[in-house]
């Protein structure tokens, strides 16, 4: 059965009063009914027991900001919740994002296919073109699904997948990163990451993009932390280990690509 609306999650700090106001005037034009999830607070948090700091290091090649460890917290408190209530999935989005007019009907069928899935583990991005600048980056020519004006393009490799100002997650890829990632050991948006350790089964890429974020002009404070911790190049290649499985299954993907 077709649900009425989408269950829509914006993450934002309790205190973030003005960009509440300009979400929720976004949401009322998109007329999508939407909840708040009180953000964890990176810089006051307690993260005694919550954040693996040797695994970070070794995945990524240096330490989270508070920033972004506030923000793993945040989305692992969203997929909690996802799983304790049953929900087939949910869309989550970051509070200082713009909604493309006319999303409504494009989430709402999204909504609905993928509550048709919700025991695969699935993540929709919901800013394809965005990822699909990079030239690297292949898709399943099999795969694709073909919405009423926009499509879904199915990530196999290439370039990270960034970003969790908007995205779509089923129940059942919620239930496997709480499983698999008992503590934070990844940035929060660490999607390529879980699609190669077996965390996640697929990634789709949306088409248009239907959600905006200022980081496509000027970048986010998490952005900002985020460059200020990077190590050369570290930042983009995150360490030997995990350049070695993205190499191996790389020499794979583009077999796969042919055939599916």
């Amino acid at each position: 059965m077709a649900q009425s609306n989408p269950r829509c999650f914006v993450v934002s700090l309790a205190n973030a009063a003005e960009r509440r106001r300009q979400v929720e005037k976004t949401f009322d034009a998109a007329e999508l009914p939407f909840e708040f999830l009180d953000a964890v607070d990176g810089r006051v948090v307690d993260t005694t027991g919550l954040v693996d700091a040797v695994l970070i290091r070794r995945n990524i090649g240096r330490d989270l900001s508070p920033g972004e460890i506030g923000c793993s917290l945040s989305h692992r408190l969203l997929y909690q919740r996802i799983v304790d209530e049953g929900l087939p999935g949910a869309f989550v989005f970051e509070d200082d994002i713009t909604l493309e007019p006319g999303a409504k009907p494009h989430f709402l069928s999204i909504s609905d296919g993928m509550a048709q899935r919700a025991d695969e583990r699935i993540l929709v991005h919901l800013t394809g073109s965005y990822m699909l600048r990079h030239r690297d980056t292949l898709l399943s020519r099999k795969a694709r699904i073909a919405g009423d004006g926009f499509a879904l393009e199915r990530y196999l490799r290439g370039s990270e997948v960034a970003g969790t100002w908007g995205y779509f997650i089923t129940r059942a890829a919620a239930a496997s990163i709480l499983a698999r990632e008992p503590r934070v050991l990844h940035v929060a948006d660490g999607w390529k990451y879980r699609l190669l350790n077996g965390t996640l089964d697929s990634i789709y890429l949306m088409t248009p993009d239907a959600v905006h974020h200022p980081r496509h002009a000027t970048g986010s404070g998490i952005e900002r932390d985020r460059a200020s911790l990077s190590s050369g190049r570290a930042d983009e290649i995150s360490s030997l280990r995990f350049r070695f499985i993205t190499a191996a299954k790389g020499l794979l993907y583009p077999l796969l690509g042919r055939l599916m």
